[in-house]
């Protein structure tokens, strides 16, 4: 099992720079985005519901045909026809895409009022549907890459989608005033470079030969996806939709810059591990020590991604004032702790998805959402009047425990698999206790609060030491790992011994 673990983190650092790359451009333009000269508050909170808009369209009209993609190109039935299922695939989302823009760009006027109390933001709303149209396009070459296990080809691609974008995006805001519209125009052409860069690959991949069956049959895979995946983007972003209704766009765009300085976990440390170890997890269906691998996952995914969760909890004072100079932000403080401990029981429940997928049980993962969505909408529109973004950020994180605890108790049903629960339980407990220590510093000058938190994190583990969370064989392992990579002169030779 080792040698698995030591493939899969291989490839999460490779494709954990390829993923970061695809959301940085997002925040590392926060300050750009919140300084009033270049985007007021309202049009900041336009953005994100622009943004929020832009990944439902991906997700349902992109019908999730990449991972049928996926399951197909595993089957030993079509091995031989991949190139040609590619081609199809490829061809279908160009002509649905082309579509998607053609019809809703002729009520853009209207879908702006409705989405955006206002039609002057229609030409944007057309924007973020080419936009859609390329992203959806791009998502299979994107499963191709990490089906051919080439991290590097995708890391690349993105850094340099990344580059195009954030560049494009400064020069059309800050020289040439474009506003809003500038934005999207970089992104469009970042992701159109993207394509030119994965041009050869995707010419490679095609085998110029239509599978109209295999096509209806992958469709009638995901179609009963759709629902699940409706309520599911509902879900993620009901909160951003009540509180414009609610409150006005200028709140969303509080609540919006908490959100994404959290979210920063589940882009560049959840997903990244999550694209490792996809493939990894299948291969091992049939492996006598299946379930111990499994049970390590949410074991070693709870303490790698606790510690960030404690790291931006910490010192989310410090982050807000570093990436927003704006007064009217610095409430975003306030819900960064409550929206990053929702993202760990979100990766928790992702985790006891295993035994579902396994399983072929995909009806729980319905009731879940739908039980989770129904909370979600009824806490935030019972919460957000009184509370504004501190209920939502509340309300997030009591419905991802609950979606949770559904999806683990169902998935325990079918395919059991040996949870190390009470260390999850000692994880949460610890960084709460640390956690209150920690705010209890906000007062303090800077630099003292800095080193008070700092050393907080460092207890971190030592604390899950004393309290005996590590087995004997782990501690072996983070021994030998501190003699190898002690002396940074020896990193060199140790990076060279690495099959990359």
């Amino acid at each position: 099992m080792l040698k698995v673990v030591k493939s899969s983190v291989k490839d999460t650092v490779i494709y954990s720079l390829g993923t970061f790359a695809t959301k940085l451009s997002g925040f590392i333009l926060v300050p750009l985005y919140t300084n009033t000269q270049y985007l007021t508050n309202k049009e900041y909170g336009v953005l994100n519901l622009v943004e929020v808009n832009l990944q439902v369209f991906i997700s349902v009209f992109g019908l999730g045909i990449c991972y049928a993609y996926e399951r197909w190109y595993w089957d030993s039935e079509f091995i031989n026809k991949r190139k040609s299922l590619f081609f199809t695939i490829i061809f279908f989302t160009s002509i649905t895409s082309l579509t998607l823009v053609g019809l809703l760009s002729s009520f853009s006027s209207s879908l702006s009022q409705i989405l955006f109390k206002g039609n002057t933001f229609s030409t944007l709303f057309t924007l973020m549907l080419v936009n859609a149209a390329f992203e959806i396009i791009a998502q299979t070459p994107n499963s191709l890459i990490r089906l051919s296990e080439k991290p590097a080809l995708f890391t690349s691609a993105n850094i340099t989608k990344l580059i195009v974008s954030v560049g494009l995006t400064v020069l059309f805001t800050v020289k040439f005033k474009w506003g809003l519209e500038g934005i999207y125009y970089a992104q469009i052409i970042g992701i159109v470079v993207y394509f030119i860069v994965l041009s050869k690959f995707i010419y490679k991949n095609l085998e110029y030969k239509f599978e109209w069956r295999e096509l209806i049959n992958m469709i009638q895979f995901r179609f009963p996806f759709l629902l699940p995946i409706v309520a599911l983007n509902l879900f993620n972003f009901n909160d951003r939709y009540i509180l414009a209704n609610v409150l006005g766009t200028e709140e969303v765009g509080v609540y919006s810059l908490g959100a994404k300085l959290a979210n920063t976990i589940k882009v560049f440390i959840i997903t990244a591990i999550w694209m490792a170890l996809t493939p990894t997890i299948y291969k091992m269906m049939n492996d006598p020590n299946n379930k111990r691998f499994y049970s390590k996952i949410m074991t070693y995914l709870s303490f790698v991604v606790i510690f960030f969760v404690m790291t931006f909890s910490f010192f989310s004072k410090e982050l807000v004032e570093l990436f927003a100079t704006e007064k009217s932000y610095e409430r975003a403080q306030q819900i960064i702790p409550l929206i990053s401990l929702g993202i760990f029981f979100g990766m928790l429940k992702d985790v006891s998805l295993i035994g579902l997928n396994i399983s072929k049980r995909t009806f729980p993962i319905l009731i879940g959402t739908i039980t989770s969505l129904t909370v979600s909408i009824l806490f935030n529109f019972l919460l957000i009047p009184n509370y504004g973004i501190i209920g939502a950020s509340l309300v997030n994180l009591f419905s991802q425990i609950i979606f949770f605890i559904i999806i683990l108790s169902y998935a325990q049903k079918y395919y059991h698999i040996p949870y190390e629960l009470k260390k999850i339980g000692l994880i949460i407990t610890v960084f709460l206790l640390l956690f209150l220590v920690s705010i209890s510093t906000n007062s303090f000058t800077i630099w003292a609060r800095i080193s008070i938190k700092a050393g907080l994190l460092f207890l971190f583990p030592i604390i899950l030491y004393w309290l005996d969370f590590f087995e004997e064989i782990e501690i072996a392992r983070l021994k030998s790992m501190w003699v190898k990579w002690r002396d940074p002169l020896n990193w060199k030779e140790n990076l060279k011994k690495i099959n990359w």
